[in-house]
């Protein structure tokens, strides 16, 4: 057990200045990106979404309205669908 907490104490002795300069000196842009944690990867959306999202920024001449916000049908309308519970 002492030898394996050695060990553990030594790795991190050594981990953190290690971690610290590859931070500090960008190296993870050198990793390929299969490689990458899912969380670090670029995120790839489907191509129905090209259309509404480019680089991360809601487009503001496209309107999507929620099913709530669309203005009731007129009363003329026949509804035959019963409501949904």
């Amino acid at each position: 057990m002492n030898t394996f907490l050695g060990y553990f104490v030594w790795g991190l002795i050594l981990a953190a200045p290690l971690w610290w300069l590859a931070w500090r000196l960008r190296l993870a842009r050198f990793v390929p990106n299969w490689a990458r944690p899912a969380s670090a990867r670029p995120l790839e959306l489907p191509p129905q979404l090209g259309a509404l999202v480019i680089r991360g920024k809601r487009r503001t001449d496209v309107v999507m309205r929620r099913p709530s916000a669309v203005p009731p049908a007129p009363a003329s309308a026949a509804n035959l669908a019963e409501p949904r519970s």
